[in-house]
């Protein structure tokens, strides 16, 4: 049997105000028997290099999408 991945949500932006958006993607990924990972803070771009989860969302305002930095 092999095992669910696993979903890390990558915050960017004020977490009280993202957090309808937040359990939306906890909601979805759960409904789906998969682990989500919730750090509860909005992360350092640099920490998502050291993420080892499968599944990577990213979670933003419609605005702050534009100001991420380029993922690599």
């Amino acid at each position: 049997v092999s095992q669910k991945p696993s979903v890390y949500i990558a915050i960017f932006g004020d977490y009280a105000a993202l957090n309808a958006r937040i359990n939306f993607i906890k909601n979805y990924f759960e409904l789906l028997g998969l682990k989500v990972i919730d750090p509860g803070h909005v992360i350092d771009p640099a920490e998502l290099a050291e993420r080892k989860e499968e599944i990577l969302v990213l979670c933003s305002t419609d605005e702050g999408y534009a100001s991420l930095p380029e993922l690599k």
